[in-house]
């Protein structure tokens, strides 16, 4: 006989079918044996039990003593997921920092390809280059709904943002105003992946406290997202 607790419960709806399956509550419960957080749902809003219809299960009212429990598990699994998601960025900052990719007006650049390779220069703009056909079409570009856009969003979310993220193009002048290229040219466009900063660059960090934000925003932000109804919670 396994001893659980339920923790809370929703009703949710699903909205893609009309059929009477489409009706179920969604229960979080705490396995007392296996001291772990779970969840599962039972169809046509029946009963936990009937929503593990395959082990014997004993509903058990919270305790003082297994609210402590709860929140004890709750805060080691929100511990280590902060840890993992530690790894995740810090891996990505540090390919990031790597790339000394142009991030704002003022840093010195060197071109790496292109007829100005080697050439050294300030930035003085970034931007979006207009004349690309996928960025002169992205205006048309949608989700295909408020949700799918709400996921991604969800699933990008970092708690660093990367500088220029969306520009693609930048403007170089020779480092010494009023002078010109070896070219006779005083300015030039490149494409923001080809020249990297050698002055200037500032280079991104994340914390484990960062990564303990994040990680309840997360979780928040999927709570919110849910459609779900006649909540209720017991703990």
């Amino acid at each position: 006989m396994k001893k659980i607790a339920i923790i809370s419960s929703y009703v949710y709806d699903d909205t893609m079918t009309s059929m009477q399956c489409a009706y179920h509550t969604c229960y979080t419960y705490l396995d007392i044996e296996d001291r772990a957080i779970r969840s599962c749902s039972a169809y046509q809003c029946g009963s936990i039990e009937s929503a593990m219809p395959n082990v014997e299960i004993e509903v058990v009212p919270i305790t003082d003593e297994l609210r402590k429990m709860y929140y004890d598990i709750k805060a080691e699994n929100e511990e280590r997921e902060a840890q993992k998601l530690l790894a995740e960025y810090t891996k990505e900052v540090e390919d990031y920092n790597k790339t000394l990719r142009p991030q704002q007006k003022g840093q010195i650049v060197e071109i790496t390809e292109g007829k100005h390779k080697g050439k050294k220069g300030r930035i003085v703009w970034l931007g979006i280059n207009s004349f690309k056909p996928s960025n002169r079409y992205s205006r048309y570009n949608r989700a295909s709904s408020w949700r799918a856009a709400a996921i991604l969003g969800i699933i990008g979310s970092r708690p660093y943002s990367i500088p220029a993220k969306d520009c693609d193009l930048v403007l170089v002048r020779p480092i010494q105003y009023g002078t010109t290229w070896e070219d006779g040219v005083e300015k030039v466009y490149i494409d923001i992946e080809k020249c990297h900063v050698i002055e200037g660059f500032n280079p991104l960090s994340v914390t484990i406290e960062d990564c303990r934000r994040q990680s309840q925003r997360n979780h928040e932000n999927w709570t919110n997202l849910r459609d779900g109804y006649d909540t209720k919670v017991y703990i």
